[in-house]
């Protein structure tokens, strides 16, 4: 079995070979964060980052890693500056940020082209590195854990980000190809799809497509009708409308008839979770009906449930309340 390369799958006794050698360089004077750096920069060439300066002749021979002491990206006091980049991509620059106050290290990643995202975690380094180690193995605590948590809140979102802004495809959901996200974006709800729509313009695109409403008409109203002028969005909005007017009309009061409290002009409709014969307890004074809103939110989650819960309670116990 070959060795791995992944720094995650070092052990307690044997560290991996990328990240020994570049141990092996460091000189005494190194302190706890430049050891946390010198991590960074091995975790980066893993997932395809270069350092800069490189010269095209490491392009070409596949040179991720090459050393250079944590000390010369010492920009200014407590912070480090290093420039990457990826390797099919290196017009793209990107930058790694390190600030370090007091055990921590604030360290920031971002690509210095297109939105400019910035991803930041804080560390504590004495949490991942012994400095007072003579063996290279017990240098390092936790491997596997900051490993992960390093690529997942940075390397891997800059990287697809780039990737995106390139326009190729990668693991982010931005980044598959438009058939997948279309049919994730069918398995979704027409109210989960329209807060998709807002995330970004290109979701906002994807969210309109006529297909998309056209299987969600067939999926929730067993529609077969034909396109309409109106678009299949309307006439999903419009079916909707009509769906929640039947429902509304079938959880009428069965007791309309002889119920004293619903009168024609105020609406037959109740909602079936309650009664309008309820009694109001006798230790509630003058409130104001919009301060109720959160009392009254007993059941359901839908706003039209509360709004209708509000109407019901503004009818029944108006007269109460002095109004």
């Amino acid at each position: 079995m070959s060795e791995s390369s992944l720094v995650e799958d070092s052990t307690s006794t044997k560290l991996t070979s990328t990240l020994e050698n570049y141990l092996k360089k460091l000189d005494e004077t190194t302190i706890h964060h430049e050891y946390m750096i010198a991590l960074f920069i091995v975790l980066l060439s893993e997932s395809g980052f270069y350092v800069l300066p490189m010269s095209e002749a490491s392009f070409s021979k596949n040179e991720k890693l090459i050393y250079t002491s944590p000390k010369q990206w010492k920009t200014m006091k407590d912070i480090y500056e290093i420039k990457l980049v990826l390797k099919y991509l290196p017009h793209v620059i990107c930058k790694l940020v390190a600030i370090s106050s007091g055990d921590r290290l604030i360290v920031n990643f971002f690509s210095t082209t297109g939105e400019k995202n910035v991803y930041s975690i804080a560390i504590q380094s004495l949490k991942y590195v012994n400095p007072f180690s003579n063996n290279f193995a017990s240098r390092y605590m936790n491997l596997k854990e900051i490993s992960h948590r390093f690529k997942d809140a940075l390397v891997m979102r800059v990287r697809a980000d780039i990737l995106t802004e390139a326009g190729l495809i990668n693991p982010s959901f931005q980044g598959l190809p438009t058939e997948l996200k279309l049919k994730i974006l069918g398995m979704l709800e027409a109210s989960t799809l329209m807060q998709v729509s807002q995330c970004s313009r290109h979701f906002n695109v994807l969210c309109k497509e006529p297909l998309l409403w056209q299987a969600l008409l067939r999926r929730d109203f067993a529609e077969k009708q034909v396109k309409s002028d109106r678009g299949w969005i309307s006439c999903y909005r419009m079916r909707y409308i009509e769906h929640n007017r039947k429902r509304h009309h079938n959880t009428s009061c069965s007791s309309y008839s002889s119920c004293s409290n619903c009168k024609p002009e105020i609406g037959r409709y109740h909602p079936s979770w309650i009664h309008p014969r309820v009694d109001i307890p006798s230790n509630i004074g003058n409130y104001h009906i919009p301060l109720l809103s959160d009392f009254l939110r007993l059941h359901g989650s839908s706003r039209q449930s509360h709004l209708d819960f509000g109407n019901l309670f503004r009818y029944r116990f108006g007269s109460r309340f002095g109004r």
